[in-house]
């Protein structure tokens, strides 16, 4: 840590004890919450199909869905509440990676035959809207009262759908896919012992 980081801390009342180099596990709780931390955000990342460049997106993300989900402490609380003394509002989380259709401003049509809405990918949260990609670029200040749509799945092109039923689907879908695989893996298995002239 540099002079800076050692000035903040002082200012703020914070005593450092620092732990011999290359050796992570003294500080267990914090590399506890890192890894848990990446391993939401290799999850997520692989789930909403975008670059690996993201990935600072991603691990905020992460990060804010992290503070709003109980703890592991007596009080059953989040770290959000426990931080902020008050019960974090979770009404504006939609799935993670959605394809979602983002208004375009009236001032930035150039006539009516534009577009009012432009397709793109949710990749984050913020206290006052969403972070959304766009033509490869993170679109920031979005706000909640109207930026878009979750559309029904993770496809282009599909109709929209309201509430939950985009995580429905979701959910139904990969059922599908499960089930569908176990069958051709087992079917796979059947016709090889019958060319094997196995049982």
């Amino acid at each position: 840590m540099n002079r800076n980081v050692y000035k903040f801390v002082r200012e703020k009342g914070i005593q450092i004890n620092a732990c011999p180099p290359y050796v992570h596990e003294l500080n267990g709780t914090a590399e506890r919450f890192n890894r848990t931390i990446m391993d939401m955000s290799r999850c997520v990342l692989d789930e909403a199909r975008v670059h690996r460049r993201f990935w600072p997106e991603v691990v905020c993300a992460a990060a804010y869905l992290k503070n709003r989900v109980l703890a592991n402490t007596v009080d059953k609380k989040t770290p959000y509440e426990i931080f902020f003394d008050k019960k974090p509002s979770v009404k504006h989380l939609r799935l993670y990676g959605s394809r979602v259709f983002v208004r375009v401003p009236e001032q930035k049509r150039e006539s009516k035959w534009d577009k009012k809405a432009r397709l793109g990918i949710l990749l984050g949260y913020t206290e006052v809207g969403y972070r959304v990609l766009l033509d490869n670029k993170i679109r920031y200040g979005i706000t909640k009262n109207r930026p878009h749509v979750p559309v029904n799945n993770r496809d282009p092109g599909t109709h929209m759908s309201k509430g939950h039923g985009g995580v429905w689907h979701t959910l139904q879908r990969s059922v599908v896919r499960r089930r569908e695989r176990a069958s051709t893996i087992r079917e796979g298995r059947l016709e090889t012992q019958n060319a094997s002239g196995g049982p």
